[in-house]
C-alpha cells in the first residue's frame, strides 16, 4: 500500500489507522449509535477482585515510575504554578490575562 500510494487511501501507513481523524459528523453519528443498550460495555460490571487488581496495578506503576513533581506540595506543585501550564484569558476590554496554572486562574476568578 505504501509503495503504490493509491489516491483513495486516506491513511498514512497501510493497515494502520494512526493519524486518521474522524469528522465531527461521523463522531456524532458514532455517539448516537453506541448509546445505552448499544454500547459494547452496557450492563457489564467489574468484580471486586478486578477493581482491586486495577488499583494495585496503578499503585505499583506510581511506586516504580518517577515523576518530576513527586513529593512536591503546596505552592511548589505544578497545579499551583511552578512548572505548570500557563492559562491565557481575555477580559471584556480585550486585554490578555496570564495565569501560571488552572488553579491560579480558579483562585483569581473565585470559581470552582
Amino acid at each position: 500500500m505504501d509503495y503504490y500510494k493509491p489516491k483513495y487511501n486516506v491513511l498514512k501507513v497501510g493497515g494502520s489507522s494512526s493519524g486518521f481523524r474522524h469528522s465531527i459528523s461521523t463522531i456524532n453519528k458514532l455517539k448516537e449509535l453506541f448509546q445505552k443498550e448499544n454500547h459494547p460495555k452496557y450492563g457489564t460490571f467489574s468484580s471486586t477482585e478486578t477493581k482491586q487488581a486495577i488499583s494495585e496495578g496503578i499503585k505499583e506503576f506510581y511506586r516504580t515510575h518517577n515523576h518530576p513533581s513527586k513529593g512536591l506540595k503546596g505552592v511548589l506543585s505544578p497545579q499551583y504554578g511552578i512548572g505548570g501550564k500557563f492559562v491565557f484569558c481575555y477580559n471584556k476590554a480585550g486585554e490578555e490575562l496570564i495565569f501560571p496554572s488552572i488553579n491560579a486562574t480558579r483562585q483569581h476568578f473565585k470559581v470552582r
